[in-house]
């Protein structure tokens, strides 16, 4: 299997396994992920720094983060030791 170049980038490789087809429903779960995690980033930004709101957007953030690397480990059907590697990576 070829690796596959980035675009920008020919040198750069990013990927050494296959692109996985994922069920119509997780883009679209990603997606709407990604929406809440901008708006959050976009409130963010209005708050004075280490107020409780902005610490509270902050936490919601990387909650979301989080759901968003368990959708792709789901995806590739990951294993918790393959996770692991990833996350001491």
């Amino acid at each position: 299997m070829r690796p596959i170049p980035a675009a920008t980038n020919p040198g750069i490789l990013l990927a050494s396994e296959p692109l996985v087809a994922a069920p119509p429903a997780t883009p679209i779960r990603i997606a709407r992920i990604v929406d809440i995690i901008m708006e959050h980033n976009s409130e963010l930004y209005k708050i004075p720094e280490n107020t409780d709101k902005w610490h509270s957007l902050e936490t919601e953030i990387k909650k979301l983060e989080q759901q968003i690397d368990q959708e792709i480990y789901r995806l590739y059907g990951l294993t918790d030791k393959e996770i692991k590697t990833i996350k001491a990576q």
